[in-house]
């Protein structure tokens, strides 16, 4: 059990980050991007690879951060004026390993989407869920994707005793991502992995029990 906890740190610190974003308006991040730009897209191996597959171009990038340099887990915002998009590029040491794309549905709606995608090792895309939240009633809707196995993200929920704990700890540690839906994000990505686990393996107990 020891040596699991100590090969997950890397991973926990990462998805905190990526399940906890606040929201920043652009020119709070483009101010804050003039002197946190803390990644080095060079360092990044990947980053070319993702950047194509998004579509999008790093004079786009509008800040970054490491979350732990101690472990090297960090996020890249890039807000698209074009099209009104935030893109949040995950970073773990030296690879992009997750993203999301948060947005408003139209110009004239408040209503916001939240997308979360895994990147594989040949920097294939998948989708693992999308969230949205209606302005003004406040309902949440959830689209999980059938195909969604992200034994990552359930060996993470697995540390947390409960799916309050995760949302507290998400929305803790996670800062500095850009996007429309604030710390909101966190508890729907936290709701998302419990009732992934459940609807996967008939319970958190039983499959915390299969990655222990």
């Amino acid at each position: 059990m020891k040596k699991f906890y100590k090969q997950f740190t890397l991973v926990m610190s990462t998805l905190l980050l990526l399940f906890g974003s606040f929201s920043l308006s652009v020119n709070a991040a483009e101010h804050s991007g003039a002197t946190n730009q803390h990644l080095n897209l060079n360092d990044i191996k990947n980053h070319e690879q993702i950047f194509e597959l998004i579509h999008q171009d790093p004079n786009d990038i509008i800040s970054s951060y490491w979350l732990d340099e101690s472990v090297k887990s960090g996020v890249i915002n890039i807000f698209n004026s074009s099209e009104n998009k935030y893109y949040n590029l995950y970073v773990e040491k030296d690879h992009i390993t997750y993203y999301s794309i948060q947005y408003y549905v139209s110009h004239d709606s408040k209503d916001a989407k939240f997308e979360l995608y895994s990147i594989d090792s040949f920097n294939n895309s998948h989708h693992e869920f999308t969230s949205q939240v209606a302005n003004e009633t406040g309902k949440v809707s959830h689209q999980i994707n059938a195909k969604s196995n992200s034994n990552t993200a359930y060996k993470w929920a697995c540390i947390f005793s409960s799916y309050v704990a995760c949302a507290a700890a998400a929305g803790t540690i996670g800062f500095g991502v850009a996007g429309p839906f604030g710390a909101g994000a966190a508890a729907l990505a936290c709701r998302y992995v419990f009732q992934t686990l459940v609807e996967k393996y008939g319970s958190k107990k039983a499959a915390c029990k299969i990655f222990s």
